[in-house]
């Protein structure tokens, strides 16, 4: 499944919130990676890369990098170490 981000409704950069709200949709993303089956994570560590990317564009000086950048050096660790053992099981398949 590919997502697509949408672009931000008229104004949206300029409410107090959205920061905040771009923060909390990356949090979200990787509590859901973190507790998602095993099948699923890879896909959905992916999106939260996706999502500090699109967070960090609009707002590279947030004070919730600290967080953000901490959920992305998870999640890279995470598809890294996936992504390993699923190359191991197809190797072992073949």
């Amino acid at each position: 499944m590919e997502h697509v981000a949408l672009p931000d409704p008229p104004g949206f950069s300029n409410l107090s919130k959205a920061e905040q709200i771009r923060y909390l949709i990356l949090k979200s993303e990787f509590l859901l990676a973190e507790n998602s089956i095993y099948e699923k994570q890879l896909e959905r560590f992916k999106l939260v890369v996706e999502k500090y990317n699109d967070f960090n564009d609009k707002f590279p000086k947030s004070r919730y990098k600290k967080d953000a950048e901490l959920y992305l050096k998870t999640s890279n660790n995470k598809i890294q170490e996936l992504s390993h053992v699923r190359h191991q099981i197809q190797s072992a398949k073949s």
